[in-house]
This record gives structure tokens, sequence and C-alpha cells, in this order.
């Protein structure tokens, strides 16, 4: 199938329904929990309908005209706009931006999206295999980095899911295997609830670290950093109990974003109308362009004619808020801990 044919592309199994979009990123821009009825991740009611079609954009301010929401893989630069080996590399780089192509295939009794682009600034393709694993509320996403050329390509790269209020609503808690985050080095916003560079403890519940989030009104806008033992968290709305949880490879991606914007009080891009919480496994922290990345030695580098690839799983279903999660299993499910029940004297 060339780019550009369909709109959007669907699938769908008993738990989970969700939607990509081939004309930018094959964003994932829906995410269903079947059996509540609710949308999990963050979309922008101004920008949702519309599709990519615009010349690349290289700066934030362009980008955002776009920006829909959903989940975005960022290759080859995750932050600021770069000028790497010559050429400007665009803010969140190409792949979130460009059209890919898209095809339907049948395998093992269900169906998976292949999608696949070329990189227009890079010598880089890339194709994501999507999947729903038969049977469980699994979303599963392989992908795989090429590059072309006889030179070793310097990068970062992260996946970008952004939640909706179902699962962000306060009381939210996340869960995962960090001893604590730290807020981003240098002023984020012009109302934090983290002063820059500030270390975040958070709690512990059943020995897993615990993150509640800020209210939707909290007038805040927050990027933290944690560095998680392994490659999980679990996102919970602690009274709906429905939960989002995310797996991928913790040795590739050792950093976890956790960006909040809570109605801040800034002005572009959200003029303080938006809630949304991203939870992003990227490959080096903090947020800057992959230039500063290069000379911090935090950049990686894919070699000549090499390959990367990647698996990650996010799962979606309701729990009960008497079990504290654990970590997740095989299947990308979350696994739970019954609490302990408080003695009295």
């Amino acid at each position: 199938m060339s780019k550009n044919d369909d709109v959007s592309f669907t699938l769908t199994n008993e738990f989970l329904s969700i939607e990509i979009d081939p004309n930018q990123g094959a964003d994932l821009v829906s995410l269903m929990h079947r059996e509540s009825g609710e949308e999990l991740l963050w979309r922008d009611p101004r920008t949702s309908a519309r599709s990519g079609t615009a010349p690349l954009p290289m700066f934030a301010d362009s980008f955002y005209d776009t920006y829909r929401g959903g989940m975005q893989e960022l290759f080859p630069n995750t932050a600021d706009s770069s000028v790497v080996m010559g050429v400007t590399l665009p803010f969140h780089g190409e792949a979130c931006q460009l059209a890919w192509s898209v095809r339907r295939e049948h395998r093992y009794g269900s169906d998976r999206l292949v999608c696949m682009t070329d990189l227009t600034r890079y010598p880089v393709r890339m194709e994501r295999t999507i999947s729903l694993v038969p049977g469980e509320p699994t979303l599963r996403i392989r992908s795989e980095i090429v590059n072309l050329s006889a030179r070793a390509l310097p990068y970062t790269w992260a996946m970008h899911p952004a939640f909706s209020r179902a699962v962000t609503a306060e009381p939210s808690v996340l869960y995962a295997p960090f001893a604590c985050a730290v807020s981003h080095p240098d002023k984020f916003s012009e109302n934090q609830s983290f002063a820059p560079g500030e270390v975040v403890g958070g709690g512990s519940v059943e020995g897993v670290s615990t993150l509640t989030l800020n209210a939707n009104d909290a007038g805040t806008t927050d990027l933290l950093y944690a560095q998680p033992d392994q490659g999980w968290y679990t996102l919970r709305n602690e009274s709906s109990g429905l939960t989002v949880s995310m797996g991928w490879p913790v040795e590739q991606f050792p950093e976890l974003w956790i960006w909040q914007e809570c109605r801040g009080v800034g002005d572009f891009p959200w003029w303080g109308q938006h809630h949304i919480v991203a939870v992003e496994p990227h490959v080096a922290s903090p947020s800057r362009a992959l230039a500063e990345h290069i000379v911090a030695g935090t950049a990686r580098e894919l070699a000549p004619h090499g390959r990367l690839s990647a698996e990650f799983t996010l799962s979606a279903e309701l729990t009960s808020l008497d079990q504290i999660p654990q970590g997740l299993d095989t299947r990308g499910r979350v696994v739970l801990r019954q609490k302990e029940k408080e003695h009295t004297a």
C-alpha cells in the first residue's frame, strides 16, 4: 500500500480497539478500553481531526500546530530542533511527522499492521509492527531502525504516550521501580510543583515506588526524570481502578520522562486549557537537542549499516484498588499483589 491511501487503520480484539494515522508518523491516535468505553490516550480536540499534510515542521511552534496527542515514536531527535551532520533535525525528530506506508497482514489468527517510512534528513528506514495480543488486553509494538549508509549516526529515541483523564484524573498514581525522580535541571515553566533539579521522593506501597500525579487544576507544568531498575510502569486511576501499563527494554531505554501539564499558567501551546500526562521511555535525559546530547556524551550511535530493534507493550484493564502493581508478566499484563491489611491494637 502506498502512503496516504487511507485516513486511518484500526485493530480490535475483545478488550481493546486502536487506531493509527499513516499520514502523520503512523501515530497511535486512539487506544480504547472496550469494557469501560474509555479513551485512554489524550487527544487535542483542536487538532485531532487534522492529518499531517503540512511541510516538515522544524521547530516546536510549528510542531504543536498539528500535534494531536496519542502516542508518537521520537527519532532521531527527542527535543528541540538540532543541527547534526550538516542538517537540521526537527523538534521531536522526523519519525512522528512523516507519512508512513501501512499494510495489514493476517498472522496466526489475528491481524497486524506493518508500518514503514524512510526519513528525509537521515539515511534511515524505520519499520513498526503493531498488533493486539489475541485473548489479552495488550497492544504490542515492535520497532526496527536501519542505517542505510556507511556513516555512524548519532541519535536519541523515545516512545511518547500521552494519557487521558480516564487514567490521570485525581487521585491517580504512577507505580514504577525507581527510587526517586528529579525535576528538569532548568526552569521548565512559569509555575512548577517542583523546583529545578529538585529530588522527588514519592512514596512506596508494598515495595513499589509511587508518585501521586498532580491535580488537573493545579496550574502547574513539570517535567521529571527517573531511572527505573526494570522496564515497566503502571498508571492507575485510584477511583475507578482503570489501569494502563507499559513495558519496554530498560537496557535500551534507561530513562523515564514524566511530563505533567496541569492547566499551567503559560500561554502557547496549551493556554491553561489542558490536563496532559505523558510517561515516556527514553534513551537519555534531560530534554535537550541531539547536538547537546552529543557534546554531553549521552547520545547513542547507530553503526554504519547497523540495525536497532525494540519491543514495547501497552495493556489496559480494570484492577482492584486493594491490589498493588508489582511488574508485568510475559504477556505485558500487570502483576498484582494483595495489599496487606493494617493491623490495629
